[in-house]
């Protein structure tokens, strides 16, 4: 009777362990980076609903702190400005989700699973959209995060999908 969720990070589902070979602290997560099929389980979790939601886990260090050796640097990697362009280059191009249920993992479920009246573009409700271009290829560099940090795994490389404009807190377009 107990009310359990759970949710998968992008870094989980797209990158594997062999990412850590060079000991990059880029590539430094917790919990830590694992083997490839457990990213094919993530995927498959995500599709078939044993998983609620995907949570980028957004952990922005300066760049100081990961210029750290791997073993001194600090966990996590920046998540945000990214998940949605690496859901859709692995899991929607691929083939493992299609682009309503990764849209779906990243705004419905996760309201749904901690009880939010957001996740839904409908008459009344709160404004909750993104505008995104699902085809749209760019490549990540990091000095193009709006986040004060930019130690993403995923800096030069090129994702597909890409964020035009959300609402901000108090209502003004970002983009």
């Amino acid at each position: 009777g107990v009310r359990v969720t759970a949710a998968a990070t992008p870094h989980h589902f797209s990158l594997d362990h062999a990412r850590c070979r060079d000991y990059s602290p880029l590539f430094k997560t917790n919990p830590p980076l694992r083997e490839a099929d457990d990213l094919n389980a993530i995927a498959e979790g995500l599709a078939d609903g044993t998983l609620d939601a995907i949570a980028t886990d957004h952990a922005p260090h300066s760049a100081t702190e990961k210029e750290y050796q791997f073993d001194q640097a600090p966990f996590g990697v920046t998540g945000l400005e990214t998940a949605l362009a690496v859901g859709i280059t692995y899991l929607v191009k691929t083939g493992l989700l299609d682009l309503g249920q990764l849209v779906s993992c990243l705004s419905e479920r996760p309201a749904r699973a901690l009880n939010l009246p957001v996740g839904r573009l409908e008459e009344g409700a709160e404004a909750d959209f993104v505008l995104f271009d699902p085809d749209r290829e760019w490549t990540v560099r990091a000095d193009g995060f709006q986040s004060r940090s930019a130690n993403s795994p995923y800096v030069g490389q090129t994702l597909t999908g890409r964020v035009l404009a959300s609402p901000a807190g108090r209502g003004e377009v970002i983009t």
